[in-house]
């Protein structure tokens, strides 16, 4: 959970634990492999409980999201190098195995609409115009749709052991339903879970496709 707009998440660690717990572990880890903070031979990242909750908020994370329980005290270390013993800033410390960890089999979405729409309809949408960008760079128009199963998104593969979403059938298919009644994507089929975006975005998404392909 950086400060970039196309923040991403381990979809394993989603799966296992919760999004919010991998939104927030990805952001960690990122951080902390960039510090320039070393104690006692690792690197460490610090941040006020107060400016991370700011910047969990910017993400719509849970008003009342906090650093805890099993997962963080089996991953996270968090030590005190404050100076000063009324300071509560809090110092962590994400061991290398995870921070390799979740860079890998990772979900993007875009900042924007998870403050909008919250982090699942973010994701949804991502998949959505990655999907039609994909098939506008085969097409002369806009006239494309995408199909979006909530029971096939939220399926568990043999192969794997994960869904292609960390989802539930039910959340993704209410998900779905609160986009297309504010109007943000459009259902195309009445028999069919096919899904387009407003002709003003797909204009949008169709010179991306052609400038990029």
């Amino acid at each position: 959970m950086s400060q970039r707009k196309f923040p991403s998440f381990s979809r394993s660690f989603a799966q296992e634990h919760t999004v919010t717990e991998a939104v927030i572990l990805k952001h960690l880890a990122y951080k902390v492999g960039r510090s320039k903070n070393w104690r006692d031979d690792k690197q460490w990242f610090y941040e006020s409980t107060k400016e991370l909750q700011k910047k969990f908020h910017t993400l719509a994370l849970p008003p009342s999201t906090r650093i805890s329980g099993r997962w963080a005290k089996a991953i996270l270390e968090i030590g005190n190098y404050n100076p000063w013993k009324q300071d509560r800033t809090r110092w962590f410390h994400v061991p290398k195995e995870f921070r390799n960890a979740v860079e890998s089999d990772t979900i993007t979405f875009n900042s924007d609409d998870a403050v909008h729409h919250k982090i699942t309809a973010a994701v949804l949408l991502h998949n959505l115009r990655h999907n039609l960008k994909r098939k506008l760079k085969k097409s002369e128009g806009t006239n494309v749709v995408h199909e979006m199963s909530p029971a096939v998104l939220s399926k568990i593969k043999p192969t794997t052991g994960r869904s292609i979403l960390p989802f539930s059938e039910s959340t993704i298919k209410a998900t779905l339903k609160t986009l297309v009644e504010k109007g943000v994507i459009l259902k195309t089929s009445t028999t069919k879970p096919e899904y387009t975006l407003p002709p003003s975005e797909m204009q949008d998404l169709r010179r991306e496709a052609k400038l990029k392909s």
